[in-house]
């Protein structure tokens, strides 16, 4: 994706941060590029559900599923590893069990991926 022009302020301020994101310097407008792909799991650890408080917007401070979105050189069961381990310190291993596949709309700041 090549932009130049932000979406939110119309400046020629808009540049790739890396890959996967860009942010306008003017207005501080971040948007990311193909972030449609995310899991999330129920994660029994103890004979408890484990939920993690979310640290960033959307929903920042409230209850969720660990999990997260899907980098482009990963599967769905090794994203869902490595958020884990992230948000937990628990790496779940090969005990993952598919539930299903559902869509979702993500709303983060002015836009809804």
């Amino acid at each position: 994706m090549t932009a130049h022009f932000c979406p939110q302020c119309g400046q020629q301020t808009f540049t790739s941060q890396d890959n996967n994101r860009y942010q306008c310097s003017h207005c501080q407008f971040e948007m990311f590029r193909n972030v449609a792909a995310a899991v999330g799991g129920i994660l029994v650890y103890q004979q408890h559900v484990l939920l993690v408080k979310r640290s960033k917007a959307p929903a920042a401070g409230e209850w969720d599923l660990p999990g997260g979105f899907v980098n482009p050189d990963e599967s769905a069961e090794q994203a869902l590893r490595r958020e884990c381990l992230e948000e937990t310190g628990i790496n779940p291993g090969e005990s993952l069990q598919y539930l299903g596949a559902w869509p979702n709309q993500y709303p983060y700041k002015t836009l809804v991926y």
